[in-house]
């Protein structure tokens, strides 16, 4: 009877145990804290850790110390009939409720979303198809809770390791932003420690530790470990190893969604920001076009050219005067529409302070824009209507 795990069964129960927690609301949730926090990341993430870590931790470390043979025999110290009710509620939380949903709906919007027809018809589709494979693979996986160690521990959760790992250090080497420039949103700007405390609730690990705990034990007693005491020594140790993977990952990620505000705005939700920072990375790019729509915008633009390790373009629309900040707060191109501003003077100024800063200014026009004296002599905005004018507004710039 061996007394102990080796340090290799140890790493691979940890590794099933990290990717057992690990769901959807583990990579979601801390990139939009990230986001959120900006500049009080610190604290905040001290608070997400205490309940996104600490306490799922000792739900796994009271069922293996309590030696209980599962959720429903730890409840049952309580008493019977609160035992039923406790673990149907637990089970109903962590699965069709709240937690399994968004397990779907989280993969597909990060790895399928935005490769598919966007139109919402279409989207529920396959959102629908992907859900059914999902799911699918999901219950086979279920169908055979004996290979658990090796799937989780040996297969899906290194891999996800590996992926996730590379898309963190992509994203890292060459930041979008410095976290201290990134201000802080919402709550996080006065009690970052409570809202990250709260938001570490979301994960729901705090009751899935007491759901996992009893698959770590039956796991190390097939290991060869039978002893009761080894059995829950065992138990706890696995459950630290696996915490100290998630705190590692979590602050990574948190790094990330602070670091992304440097090209993106603060997301709906921490998945379309992972898609977006991995889209970005991916694809190689060079350069960015932000829309400055108003004067707080261009504050914002400035502090984001402060610290963008690529060259942002400007899009003005209508205001010449947030050109001109944008040009003063670090803009590499202008894009105007002359035809939008209207007077001749205020584009002028904008390419006289484009001028004199070596600022390439792009022309925009669309049929909206088009001078009245060119609906007149076209009759409608027409291919010939809008060049004439692109030469128009080339020659005014130019002047």
């Amino acid at each position: 009877m061996k007394k102990k795990l080796t340090v290799q069964e140890y790493v691979v129960v940890a590794s099933m145990l990290f990717g057992l927690f690990f769901g959807a609301g583990n990579l979601i949730f801390p990139v939009h804290m990230g986001q959120m926090a900006g500049s009080q990341l610190v604290p905040a993430t001290l608070g997400f850790l205490i309940t996104g870590v600490g306490l799922p931790l000792l739900s796994v470390a009271a069922l293996g110390i309590s030696k209980s043979e599962g959720l429903f025999d730890l409840s049952r110290k309580v008493s019977r009939p609160y035992a039923y009710f406790f673990t149907c509620l637990l089970y109903l939380t962590i699965g069709p409720f709240f937690a399994i949903p968004r397990c779907a709906t989280t993969a597909f919007t990060v790895g399928i979303e935005q490769a598919v027809p966007q139109a919402a018809e279409q989207l529920r589709l396959w959102l629908l198809v992907f859900s059914a494979v999902f799911f699918a693979a999901a219950l086979l996986f279920s169908l055979f809770p004996g290979k658990i160690l090796t799937w989780v521990g040996k297969i899906l959760n290194p891999f996800f390791l590996l992926f996730l790992g590379i898309l963190i250090i992509a994203a890292l080497v060459k930041p979008s932003a410095a976290i201290s420039a990134v201000a802080p949103e919402g709550a996080y700007a006065s009690q970052a420690l409570s809202t990250g405390f709260l938001e570490g609730y979301n994960t729901m690990d705090v009751l899935a530790g007491l759901a996992f705990g009893i698959i770590v034990v039956q796991v190390i007693r097939e290991l060869g470990v039978t002893d009761a005491d080894a059995v829950a020594s065992s138990t706890v140790k696995a459950g630290v190893f696996s915490s100290l993977l998630m705190a590692l990952i979590y602050l990574a990620v948190t790094v990330v969604g602070a670091q992304s505000r440097g090209l993106f705005a603060t997301s709906e939700n921490g998945g379309i920001a992972l898609a977006q920072i991995a889209r970005l990375r991916d694809a190689g790019c060079q350069i960015a076009r932000l829309a400055v729509p108003d004067r707080d915008a261009a504050a914002g633009f400035a502090e984001i050219a402060a610290e963008s390790p690529l060259p942002l373009v400007a899009d003005i629309h209508f205001d010449w005067r947030l050109a001109i900040l944008a040009a003063e707060g670090g803009a590499k191109k202008i894009r105007i529409n002359p035809g939008n501003i209207g007077d001749a003077g205020k584009v002028r100024a904008v390419a006289d302070c484009c001028r004199e800063r070596g600022i390439p200014i792009r022309v925009g026009v669309n049929a909206g824009s088009l001078e009245k004296s060119l609906l007149e002599k076209y009759g409608h905005p027409t291919p010939e209507a809008l060049v004439e004018s692109a030469l128009g507004h080339t020659q005014l710039l130019e002047s």
